[in-house]
């Protein structure tokens, strides 16, 4: 019988080294796959058994009986990839706050020939030019062109602006309903995990898939996630469940009055329906670009408008036009949506009826047009008599805030915005920076090494060659004992 327990020795040595060998050729086959963990064959000594053909003064004595897979390893390191995810939802924020401030940056064109400072450069030099002959109509109609060209390019961007917020809106909606797709699935996952960790098999691959859509949400949201004993995972965000067991809770996205009817993301489960402060990715990043950054431009954008628009009335109602008459509010505001619009005065039919002279009927008179012009680098009213009558804070909100004009006023609006791009590019980079290098530890654990998996087939197909070896051996001495001892007594 201890010939045939050598052949048994020798069979489990051969499959146990062709289970590694095949381990180690399904690494080498995933080593470009995302999300894949490399894993390893853990091998385990037999259990002894008494020994009839080996004893002493001590009596039978124990020998080993081979060796077998006792599981298959699979590398991960749950600390590591609690960093990356972290970082990774960083990433994520910064990377979408980009993306969407350089759109904007590009719908507003504030730096090109097309933009708003260049259209307020012109509409103001045209009453420059009027005010040094303001008799010739041509001057005038050129100005009231000029103050169309203004206007509509204030209005079509406070419309770009509106529209990108709505874009952004929509995205929201579209990642919330891509967190709550992603929490099911991990729900799902957590219940295969569950079963499979009960019997004598190791999940791997449902491990890796896990694995894999916790860092998709982890892009999309910050989240905190907790392995539990049973291999299932728990999912957290702000304190609140959102994976327990297989058990889901789902996000949701509820328009919100307060905020232009713009949706909020809160849990469904809470009849108050809070909004939450979320502060990592890509949701969070499209929340400070919606609410922070668009509304600040929004209110920049308008604030520019009333005051230039009831600085140029104020003016405009102090003087006089070519026929003597007494001028008129030049701009009058128009419905907009949720953003400040205005218009040329509907009432102004002509550029005749430009208020151009301090003085009713005095020809070459332009020092109205003169002082209008002025009003663009200026911070208050020229002195006149009679004085014209100070604006509120509401009506020169670019006053009340201390800019010194309308100009400088502008060009800081268009600062604010660069320099929140330029905070979003630098938060990127700085976030990728740091992810690849916790993903390369990650890597460093999880990832397939070539060279390794290379020496690892040597020494699995060395072992496996010897096991077939000893298998043979073990076969020729059964040979000799079956077939040929007790010839000579034939």
């Amino acid at each position: 019988m201890a010939g045939f327990s050598g052949i048994q020795v020798a069979l489990q040595a051969l499959l146990s080294q062709q289970t590694a060998l095949e381990i180690t050729q399904n690494n080498v086959a995933n080593a470009n796959t995302k999300g894949y963990h490399r894993q390893e064959a853990v091998m385990k000594a037999g259990y002894p058994t008494r020994s009839m053909a080996f004893t002493n003064s001590s009596g039978q004595q124990n020998i080993g009986t081979g060796v077998f897979v006792d599981s298959i390893r699979r590398f991960s390191l749950d600390f590591y990839d609690v960093r990356y995810r972290n970082q990774q939802a960083d990433n994520s924020k910064f990377s979408m706050m980009t993306s969407m401030l350089t759109e904007v940056e590009i719908s507003l064109s504030d730096t090109s020939s097309d933009g708003i400072a260049q259209r307020m450069d012109e509409f103001f030099a045209g009453w420059q030019t009027v005010a040094t002959d303001p008799d010739i109509v041509a001057l005038r109609d050129d100005l009231l062109e000029r103050t169309r060209s203004m206007t509509e390019a204030f209005n079509n961007r406070a419309l770009r602006l509106v529209q990108i917020q709505q874009d952004q809106d929509l995205a929201l909606t579209q990642r919330v309903d891509d967190i709550n797709k992603i929490a099911s699935q991990i729900g799902e996952l957590n219940a295969e995990i569950g079963r499979s960790q009960g019997s004598n098999t190791q999940p791997n691959s449902l491990l890796d898939e896990r694995d894999l859509v916790l860092d998709q949400l982890s892009q999309m949201i910050g989240i905190t996630s907790h392995l539990q004993d049973n291999g299932q995972v728990l999912v957290s965000m702000q304190g609140h469940a959102l994976v327990i067991g297989t058990r889901t809770f789902q996000l949701e996205a509820t328009p919100d009055p307060a905020n232009n009817n713009m949706v909020k993301v809160n849990w469904a489960d809470d009849p108050a329906k809070p909004a939450l402060e979320i502060q990592n990715g890509e949701v969070a990043g499209i929340l400070y670009t919606r609410d922070v950054v668009m509304e600040n431009q929004k209110k920049l954008l308008n604030d520019t408008v009333v005051s230039m628009m009831n600085r140029v009335n104020a003016l405009h109602r102090s003087g006089f036009d070519l026929d003597g008459n007494a001028g008129v509010d030049l701009f009058v505001a128009t419905a907009g949506q949720e953003a400040l619009s205005f218009a040329v005065n509907p009432a102004v039919t002509s550029s005749r009826m430009l208020a151009a002279a301090t003085e009713t009927n005095a020809q070459g008179d332009g020092n109205n047009a003169l002082a209008i012009s002025a009003i663009m680098n200026s911070a208050t009213f020229p002195t006149r008599i009679p004085p014209i009558t100070p604006l509120t804070a509401a009506e020169d909100p670019v006053f009340a805030t201390g800019e010194p004009s309308i100009r400088h006023f502008n060009s800081s609006r268009v600062t604010s915005l660069a320099l929140e791009i330029r905070h979003a590019k630098v938060g990127a980079s700085d976030s990728e920076n740091l992810m690849k290098a916790m993903d390369e530890q990650r890597e460093q654990v999880a990832g397939v090494n070539l060279d390794e998996e290379a020496a690892n087939m040597v020494k699995y197909q060395r072992a496996y060659q010897a096991a077939v070896r000893l298998m043979n051996t073990f076969d020729e001495m059964l040979d000799k004992i079956v077939n040929e001892l007790g010839l000579a007594g034939r």
